[in-house]
Parts: C-alpha cells; structure tokens; sequence
C-alpha cells in the first residue's frame, strides 16, 4: 500500500472513531449506560457493529473514550486560559465561565452520575476521572501559588482553602441556576446568562478575601 493510501486509511479510520465518539457521547448523556446500545449507535451512523468492536471493545470501553474525550476537551479549554498573559483572576473567573457553560462540561457531569451509578463497572474509568481531577488541582492551584509568589494573591492566604470554596461555591451557584432554569422554563441562553452573572458575584464576593486589588494601588 503506497503512503498516500495508507495516510488516506487512517485519516478515515480516525474520522470514523471520533464520530463513533461523537454519537456514543449523545447517547450516553440521553439514555444512561444500561439502555445505550451498540445497535443504536450503529444504526444513527449507518453502519454495521464491526466498526465500533474494532475501535472499540465492548460497551465499557466506548463509555470510557468517551468519557476521556470530554475531559481532555475540557482540560484542553482550561489549559489554554491558563496559558493567556493575564492575571490569575481573570484567568480563574473565565475558566469557571467557560467551564460552566460548555458542552464538554455538561457531558462530564452527565457521564458522571453513570459512573456513580454504574460503579464496578466502569471502576477503570472513575480511576480516569480521579486522575484528570487531580491535574486540574494542578493547574488552577499551581497557578494561584505562582500568582501569590507574584503579589496577586494576599501572602496570608491559604491556597488549598481558596479552591476548595472556589469548587465548592461554584457545585452551589451551577446546581441553583440549574433548579432557577428548570422552574422559570428558560431558553439555554437565559440560562447560559444567569450562570454568568452568578459566577461574576461569586468571584466579586471572594476577590477582596484573597486577591490584591492593583486597582486601589
């Protein structure tokens, strides 16, 4: 097979596992892991099984791509903002925006009860999520800590105690709006909107306990 064939094969073969990806995603998040089906996704790709057993082992190792998928979208989102030449509040307060609002998000914490659910199961990919939890305590944490290094955040503060509240404020702040959507029927943008303004407050709450304010300098 000359190497333009064989680049072309597995450019489709790639193409073909992220749409598999793709669809397994929507059903998972839709119909939970017990009534997601092999056939179903087959049958939504037009295509036979086979495909999906070759990329794919059974049933617990699509869920498990798919769930790494989502969460390598997501810490690649995170990573970049982090990356940005801005200060670490800006960074936090849009990484918690982005987060909130975003697709990837809102698969994972669907995903994320199936494995709750699910439990032994899928054992292999709560180790997953478990690891990918730890390195975005890596990154948001390491970033405040070079931050107080830098002056940003007040010397006294306790880092470890500022993401945890941070974390935990935001589970709140995502779990009412999501209650305020549900009872008031608002379109995905009223939501998307409400959730903004909320993290906003929350941030705005919390800046003058941790953060040096340059702007009173």
């Amino acid at each position: 097979m000359g190497e333009t064939k064989l680049r072309r094969l597995t450019n489709e073969i790639d193409l073909q596992n992220e749409q598999i990806l793709e669809v397994a995603i929507q059903q998972f998040c839709e119909k939970g892991y017990a009534k997601t089906r092999m056939e179903d996704i087959a049958r939504i790709l037009g295509i036979t099984k086979t495909p999906i057993y070759y990329h794919f082992k059974d049933k617990a190792g699509l869920f498990d791509a798919a769930f790494r998928k989502a969460m390598n979208s997501l810490y690649a989102s995170d990573a970049a903002i982090f990356a940005k030449n801005c200060g670490v509040y800006e960074k936090l307060v849009e990484s918690f925006v982005v987060c909130a609002v975003s697709a990837s998000q809102l698969q994972i914490d669907e995903m994320g009860r199936i494995l709750m659910r699910e439990g032994e199961a899928l054992r292999a990919t709560g180790q997953y999520q478990q690891e990918m939890m730890e390195r975005f305590y890596v990154l948001k944490a390491g970033a405040m800590r070079d931050a107080q290094q830098r002056g940003e955040i007040l010397p006294g503060a306790d880092i470890d105690e500022l993401y945890a509240l941070i974390n935990a404020c935001y589970s709140g702040v995502l779990s009412w709006a999501g209650g305020v959507a549900l009872h008031e029927n608002m379109t995905p943008s009223a939501k998307e909107a409400l959730i903004k303004r909320l993290i906003g407050r929350l941030f705005e709450a919390i800046r003058p306990l941790y953060f040096f304010d340059s702007d009173k300098t």
